[in-house]
């Protein structure tokens, strides 16, 4: 099975049909992995997303996909950067997983392991893991618990008790009537009535956002919500306001929103947004937010909620879901479950696989390093150089900054060893030159300062600095001649006199 890495949006534009048709085709697939859904979301995503994408042959199409996210981090203690590759998506998705044709999944599955026993990572983040429990167990066979570490991560709101690990949900029958029939006794009654009311509209009424209305219904759903959580979210609301109205607007504009509104006359009292999966004919219940002033004696909620099973068995839906979270008002609807998996995985040693950082993000890693260089943070500043070089041992940058920083350590040898790599790679890097010359010097090895100096003039002939370096390591060799003339060019150069130390 080869493996292919997608991870520029030109690359996964191509792949649409090839993507559409393996998730078609998966019964494990879900919205989160759609390309309505995974198209937009990478498309936004500034973290380094790629996708592993599975073929049998040379020449075949993709049978499998699995999108996933680079991160690099830093070691607070022993400092040093590390990978960790986490499930593409996570913030706004509710869960994640890969998506595979299932007459390929044993080889498909078992691929997408082995590139991760291969990969340069320290932790493995499986973040609400939705799949069965073959596919996963499958997915980690190349990942032994006698090797790696793994832990299993609760995800219990302590607030309220609440498990995201559970997603209620609902298998919708072909008729409301059958629906209702599942239900108590209790809950049928209440939706029965409440949706009378609704229907009359005398009261009561609910409309559906389209073009003209999706703005305002936006802005009466998230103002609704931001009211309810303002306290809890605190400084994170206004990011969070932001980005799930972009993302409801984005999936309304691919078709992929359903947001109905209750009024009681003009007054709106509640919204609910719901993702609408139409290849897997599946709603998901994905935010609400209603008037909390308002005591009305047809709840919002329910109302919608009802509304919406309704809407959603009358056009062919076949699954109802609650997303993560075990709330009790799920219950009333007549809900399964189905259970996540919330795992972090971490290679041996907590250091990256393969004893070096993954070569995607060796330029973030560099930019990362040279600041903490310049904020005077030495040891980490070195790490950060060394572990660019083990995997970009030509790098000029990291060449020439791990060398001033053995410099100044008073390792002239080590410095000596980067300088000199650096001018073979950059034989025009002026300042290179120098500073091989001036390891030189701090070793007493006069006579490679000399030669080094030298070839620095050779490519830049007009400076005054390196002619006064030179003119001092002559007079160290007791060349006085040699030092005098390099003195006086030095002097020339730069209009002023130097003094030569004996």
């Amino acid at each position: 099975m080869r493996i292919d890495i997608i991870e520029t949006r030109q690359e996964l534009l191509d792949i649409r049909e090839n993507w559409d048709a393996v998730y078609a085709s998966d019964p494990e697939a879900q919205f989160f992995l759609s390309w309505t859904w995974i198209s937009r979301w990478l498309d936004g995503d500034r973290s380094q997303w790629f996708i592993l994408a599975a073929a049998p042959g040379r020449s075949s199409g993709y049978v499998a996909f699995f999108p996933l996210r680079l991160r690099t981090k830093m070691r607070r203690r022993e400092g040093g950067f590390y990978n960790e590759i986490s499930l593409a998506g996570r913030g706004l998705s509710d869960y994640s997983g890969l998506i595979t044709r299932p007459e390929y999944e044993g080889q498909t599955v078992s691929a997408f392991g082995r590139f991760l026993r291969r990969a340069n990572w320290s932790v493995l983040m499986l973040e609400f893991f939705r799949s069965s429990p073959g596919r996963l167990e499958r997915l980690l066979r190349s990942l032994p618990s006698s090797d790696f570490r793994r832990i299993e991560i609760p995800a219990v709101n302590k607030l309220d008790n609440v498990n995201n690990l559970v997603c209620p949900y609902v298998g919708l029958p072909q008729n409301w009537d059958a629906y209702l029939a599942g239900l108590g006794s209790n809950t049928r009654q209440k939706m029965r009535r409440f949706l009378r009311k609704i229907d009359d509209g005398q009261e009561y009424r609910i409309t559906v956002a389209n073009e003209d209305t999706i703005d305002r219904d936006l802005d009466i759903l998230m103002n609704f919500w931001r009211t309810k959580w303002a306290q809890r979210k605190g400084d994170r609301l206004h990011r969070l306001v932001r980005t799930n109205r972009g993302m409801f607007r984005a999936c309304f504009d691919g078709g992929a929103l359903f947001l109905p509104v209750m009024w009681q006359g003009d007054k709106p009292l509640g919204a609910l947004a719901t993702l609408v999966d139409r290849q897997k004919k599946a709603f998901l219940f994905f935010m609400a937010g209603r008037d909390e002033t308002v005591r009305s004696p047809v709840p919002p909620g329910v109302a919608l909620h009802a509304y919406s099973l309704r809407h959603a068995i009358g056009n062919g839906i076949v699954t109802y879901d609650f997303l993560r979270g075990n709330e009790e008002y799920k219950y009333m609807f007549g809900v399964d479950e189905a259970l996540l998996s919330n795992l972090v995985i971490t290679a041996p040693g907590n250091q990256n696989l393969g004893g070096k950082l993954d070569p995607r993000c060796i330029s973030r890693v560099l930019q990362k390093t040279i600041q903490l260089h310049k904020a005077n943070k030495l040891a980490g500043a070195e790490r950060g150089y060394r572990q660019v070089l083990k995997v970009t041992p030509r790098s000029p940058a990291a060449l020439y900054g791990c060398g001033q920083l053995l410099m100044r350590k008073g390792d002239y040898r080590g410095a000596t060893q980067m300088f000199r790599k650096l001018v073979s790679i950059k034989p025009d890097a002026h300042n290179a030159w120098l500073r091989l010359g001036l390891a030189y010097e701090a070793q007493t090895r006069f006579e490679d300062a000399a030669k080094t100096y030298r070839q620095a003039l050779q490519r830049k002939p007009s400076d005054a600095e390196v002619y006064s370096r030179l003119a001092q390591v002559l007079l160290a060799l007791g060349k006085t001649g040699e030092a005098t003339s390099a003195y006086h060019t030095a002097t020339r150069l730069q209009n002023g006199p130097i003094t030569l130390v004996h």
